[in-house]
C-alpha cells in the first residue's frame, strides 16, 4: 500500500495537480527532486481509470475484444531510459495499492531498446492501459 511506502498525505505538489489531472486537463508539474512529482500524477490518473473501470467495465471488455491489442489510456513521455522505468515501476505499484494490478496494465518502452522487445512485452500482456 502507500501508507507502506510512507505516503500518508498528499505532498504540496500533488495536492496542486491533483484536481487537474484527474480531471483531464492539461498540465506541467514542476518541483525540485524527491518532492513527490511522480505519484502527483500517476496517483490521480490511476484513480481516474479505476473509476472508469468501475463505471464501464462491460464496455471496456467489449471493445477489448474488438482488438487484437487493446488501446493505452494514459501515455507517458519522459527525457531518460531511467527515468521512464520509474514511472513505470510507480504506474504498477499504484495500481496494485488500488487494488487493480490484473486490472490496469502497464508497458514500458525506451528509445535505445530493441522495439520488438517493447512489442513483445505488449501481446503477451494483451496490450497495456499506461
Amino acid at each position: 500500500s502507500l501508507a507502506d511506502r510512507g505516503v500518508t498525505q498528499m505532498l504540496p505538489v500533488q495536492q496542486s495537480a491533483w484536481k487537474v489531472v484527474k480531471e483531464r486537463l492539461d498540465a506541467v508539474i514542476s518541483s525540485p527532486t524527491a518532492t513527490g512529482k511522480t505519484l502527483a500524477y500517476v496517483v490521480p490518473l490511476v484513480a481516474r481509470l479505476v473509476d472508469k473501470e468501475a463505471l464501464k467495465k462491460e464496455v471496456l471488455k467489449e471493445e477489448t475484444k474488438k482488438r487484437s491489442i487493446p488501446m493505452p489510456r494514459v501515455v507517458v513521455l519522459a527525457p531518460s531510459r531511467e527515468l521512464v522505468q520509474q514511472i513505470g515501476r510507480e504506474f504498477s505499484f499504484v495500481a496494485k495499492a488500488f487494488g487493480e494490478e490484473g486490472c490496469l496494465a502497464t508497458a514500458v518502452a525506451c528509445g535505445g531498446m530493441p522495439m520488438e522487445r517493447s512489442v513483445a512485452g505488449l501481446r503477451a500482456r494483451g496490450g497495456a492501459e499506461i
